[in-house]
C-alpha cells in the first residue's frame, strides 16, 4: 500500500522515522567533518602505531634507576627498596627472568661493556667491576657530579659527561683505563650532559635544550670523532630518554610526549633514521595512567628497554614505584 493511502497517524509515524534518519545522517556527517578538521583525542591522525609491550620486572615498594641493556645480554639496574638490604646494583636475565645482586653502595649513572665490565659511582669515585662485583679499576673524579657514562667499544676507556663547579657548560671527557692520567676533552658543551656513543666509537650523539614560546625543545646533534664535524639531527619537543641502535647506528630511539591528557610526560617512542630522515612513531605506555622513559636498545637492536612509571591522577600527579618493560615489534 502506498503511504498516501495510509491513515494520518501512520503517515506521521513514517514521516517522523524518515526525518529521524535524515537527522542522524546529518549528525554523523557533521561529526566526520569535525573529526577531520579538528582531530579527536581518541584517534590519532599522525600515523601512530602501537608497540608490543612486555613487563619484565615489577617489585612491591621498589623503584629502578638507570636500567641499561648490556651488550652481554643481561639488564643491569640500580634498585631502591624499602628493604635496604636489597638496594644496590642488580642484574636481570630477560630470557629466564632470574636476577641477582651484584654490588651494594653503587650509584648511577652506570655503563656496561661487551666483555662484561660494569661502571658505576661511589660518591665521586668512578668504579669498574665485573659481574660478580669484584673491583677492576677506580678513579676519583673531582667536580660536582657525573651525568652519563659509556665504555669505549674496545673496552679500554670510559666516556663521561660531568658538571664543573661555577660553569654552565658540561664537557664530554674520555678517560683511559690503561693510563688513568690520560683525560681527553672531546667536547666542551653538551648542555644537558646526556650522550650516546655510536658503533665503533665513530661519533657521539648528544642533546642541548632551547626554549621557544615558553616551551622547552631538545636539539639532537652528531659529532664525528675522526672529522670533528658536528651536524644537526632533529628538533623535538621535550624528550624522555634516547639511545642509538647498536646494530643499525643510523636509527635513534627517542621517548616523546603523549597526546591528550598529561601530554607533558613520556607516552611514545619515536624511531628516527639519521640517514634518510624516516620516522616511525609508536604509542608505548602499558597503563592509561603511566609514563615512559626510553633507556636502551637490546644488543640485537630489535627491542627497547623502558622505565615505566604508573601514577595516580590529580594535580599534581602522584608517581608510583617504577617498572621495567620491553617494547618490541618495532621493525
Amino acid at each position: 500500500m502506498s503511504p498516501n493511502y495510509l491513515p494520518t497517524k501512520e503517515k506521521r509515524t513514517i514521516t517522523d522515522k524518515l526525518i529521524c534518519k535524515e537527522n542522524l545522517l546529518i549528525i554523523l556527517l557533521c561529526l566526520i567533518v569535525l573529526i577531520t578538521l579538528l582531530g579527536c583525542p581518541d584517534f590519532h591522525n599522525d600515523n601512530v602505531q602501537w608497540a608490543t609491550l612486555e613487563l619484565i620486572l615489577r617489585e612491591d615498594s621498589t623503584s629502578f634507576f638507570f636500567p641499561t641493556w648490556a651488550p652481554f645480554g643481561n639488564i643491569v639496574y640500580i634498585m631502591c627498596s624499602q628493604d635496604t638490604t636489597l638496594s644496590g646494583l642488580w642484574m636481570l636475565n630477560p630470557e629466564t627472568n632470574t636476577k641477582r645482586l651484584i654490588k651494594q653502595n653503587i650509584g648511577g649513572p652506570i655503563a656496561t661493556s661487551a666483555d662484561g665490565k660494569i661502571a658505576g659511582l661511589s660518591y665521586n669515585t668512578l668504579i669498574v667491576f665485573d659481574t660478580l662485583g669484584n673491583t677492576i679499576w677506580h678513579k676519583y673524579i673531582p667536580g660536582r657530579w657525573i651525568i652519563w657514562l659509556a665504555f669505549s667499544r674496545n673496552n679500554d676507556g670510559i666516556y663521561l659527561s660531568k658538571t664543573i663547579d661555577g660553569q654552565q657548560r658540561v664537557p664530554l671527557l674520555f678517560i683511559s683505563m690503561t693510563d688513568s692520567t690520560q683525560v681527553d676533552t672531546i667536547l666542551n658543551d653538551i648542555q644537558l650532559g646526556n650522550f650516546r656513543i655510536t658503533k665503533n666509537d665513530s661519533a657521539v650523539i648528544y642533546i642541548n635544550e632551547t626554549v621557544e614560546g615558553g616551551e622547552p625543545y631538545h636539539l639532537f646533534y652528531k659529532y664525528k670523532f675522526a672529522s670533528r664535524i658536528q651536524s644537526f639531527i632533529l628538533r623535538e619537543n621535550y624528550t624522555e630518554g634516547f639511545d642509538v641502535n647498536p646494530v643499525s647506528p643510523e636509527w635513534i630511539a627517542i621517548g616523546k610526549r603523549g597526546n591528550g591528557l598529561y601530554e607533558f610526560i613520556g607516552r611514545r617512542i619515536l624511531l628516527h633514521n639519521m640517514n634518510n630522515r624516516e620516522n616511525r612513531l609508536f604509542e608505548a605506555y602499558p597503563y592509561k595512567k603511566s609514563y615512559i622513559y626510553v633507556c636502551s636498545w637490546s644488543p640485537d637492536g630489535s627491542k627497547i628497554l623502558l622505565d615505566v612509571t604508573p601514577y595516580v591522577g590529580g594535580d599534581p600527579i602522584r608517581p608510583l614505584p617504577s617498572e621495567l618493560w620491553i617494547a618490541k615489534d618495532l621493525f
